[in-house]
């Protein structure tokens, strides 16, 4: 098949038809490109790691499913093993960063990834993926390249997962994926999407890529989808800034991922449907102001990048933010400030530790921050430390990275927008997951984005006799 990139018309009617071509074909062929010294071995590997999982599988399970423990008595290899450099470049491939490319293994059942003269069926790379994924240890064997694989194994699988597939749900997962034209992180995906009926007509190459995005907005806010809005704002991100605050910008890859595991999407949580103006500049929704940001602490420079988030400097900050922290005599939800703290840090985000809501639980998390902080070696590895405090390290560098930790004259503490600064307002939408910080301007506000504050998420509620207002954002 061959498109004219140049006739917009032929690319807009094409684009729309993606879907059907590659559900419908025989079969599909992934080209990696030509192969390279390391390219054999991959593929080696790949054919090893499948016997093993297969040998390892229990009855009427996915093959990804078996534990660590069962795949290392079936010949798993360890982390140090000399093969892994090689399975590692041939997943730092191009091919996984595109966002085109999920089309090409979601809608067909018969793939082949093809690199030079060696195959293997798609389906055994992607089982051996999400396999290493179930395993924060292993997860560290090929750190970065594993993830852009993962997202297109996990949305082949999306099956297994019962991952939902609406448009917005694709959009998020696809957050890292690239494209050429900024247009196309709507259009690659819209085929997937299970509510592709509602988006496949607004496919159209002569519209702006903010206008694009709008239409994205437009549908899933009107519809009372408010959790849309917890991948706009921080502006510090954006590539199109026409566009307004509350507008997502998907084109944009490093923004740090949302606070909420994924989007709510469905009637169940339709309680609020906030206005659009008709230039479609202003969203009016139903809000309550919870507090304001009365301090901020130091943020991580940004000219750091994931490999030199080592302790000595992550110390350094984070000495300073728990000080902050400290400040408050007490917390609203009466809870302690240090355990409160050490939560924060990681979003409240270990279901092992969350699930029991005791003082126990707290100081067991205030342990794990307190030997992190402790720990003199230049970086923590899975290899030197319990892997308990190893996990909630990592979690806390993913979490913090690019975020700023705040304070409230109510004793909230958070972690909000890279551009956060004191005197922004903190508010809770109707139909949201998480709390807002927003930043006024005149009788309007700006969106500054999504916030995690203790006692705020979900279903938590401050008690303070406050009604409902109908702000606008611009």
């Amino acid at each position: 098949m061959c498109i004219n990139q140049q006739d917009v018309d032929e690319v807009t009617s094409q684009v729309k038809q993606m879907g059907r071509i590659y559900a419908t074909a025989r079969g599909v062929i992934i080209w990696l490109g030509d192969a390279d010294g390391s390219t054999s071995e991959a593929y080696n590997m790949i054919e090893s790691l499948y016997a093993v999982l297969e040998a390892a599988q229990s009855p009427g399970r996915p093959l990804w499913e078996a534990p660590l423990k069962t795949l290392r008595h079936h010949g798993f290899p360890g982390p140090r093993d000399s093969r892994w450099p090689m399975f590692d470049a041939l997943l730092r491939r191009r091919w996984y960063s595109r966002t085109w490319i999920l089309q090409e293994v979601a809608l067909n059942d018969n793939v082949v990834l093809q690199c030079g003269q060696y195959s293997c069926e798609w389906v055994k790379l992607a089982s051996i993926v999400l396999a290493m994924t179930s395993d924060s240890n292993e997860r560290a064997i090929v750190d970065l390249a594993i993830s852009s694989a993962f997202k297109v194994a996990q949305v082949n699988m999306r099956e297994y997962f019962d991952t939902p597939s609406e448009l917005l749900d694709l959009l998020s997962t696809t957050l890292v994926s690239a494209v050429s034209d900024p247009r196309d992180k709507v259009y690659a995906i819209v085929g997937l999407s299970d509510d592709r009926d509602k988006f496949i007509e607004m496919i159209d190459y002569k519209k702006s890529v903010a206008d694009v995005y709008l239409d994205v907005a437009e549908y899933y806010l009107t519809h009372g989808v408010l959790d849309l809005l917890n991948f706009a704002g921080d502006h510090a991100w954006y590539n199109e800034r026409s566009l307004p605050s509350w507008v997502p910008d998907w084109s944009n890859s490093t923004k740090p991922f949302t606070f909420i595991t994924r989007p709510k999407i469905g009637n169940s949580v339709q309680l609020s449907h906030p206005l659009l103006s008709a230039d479609r500049r202003k969203l009016t929704v139903e809000a309550l102001r919870v507090d304001n940001v009365s301090a901020g602490g130091r943020r991580l420079p940004l000219s750091f990048s994931e490999r030199q988030l080592s302790v000595v400097p992550m110390v350094y900050w984070l000495s300073q933010w728990q000080h902050l922290a400290q400040r408050a005599a007490k917390h609203p939800t009466g809870e302690g400030m240090i355990e409160i703290f050490a939560r924060t840090l990681i979003a409240d985000s270990r279901p092992e530790l969350d699930a029991k809501a005791t003082l126990a639980t707290f100081k067991a998390h205030q342990a794990l921050w307190r030997t992190v902080l402790d720990f003199s070696a230049d970086r923590l590895t899975d290899g030197n430390v319990d892997s308990d405090i190893f996990a909630f390290h990592e979690r806390m560098r993913w979490i913090c990275r690019k975020r700023s930790f705040f304070v409230t004259p109510k004793g909230y503490m958070g972690l909000g927008p890279w551009l956060l600064r004191p005197g922004d307002e903190i508010w809770r939408f109707c139909g949201a997951q998480t709390p807002f910080a927003l930043r006024r301007k005149g009788k309007q506000y700006e969106l500054i984005g999504e916030v995690f504050v203790y006692g705020l998420m979900g279903n938590q509620s401050p008690d303070d006799g406050e009604a409902l207002q109908n702000i606008e954002l611009i």
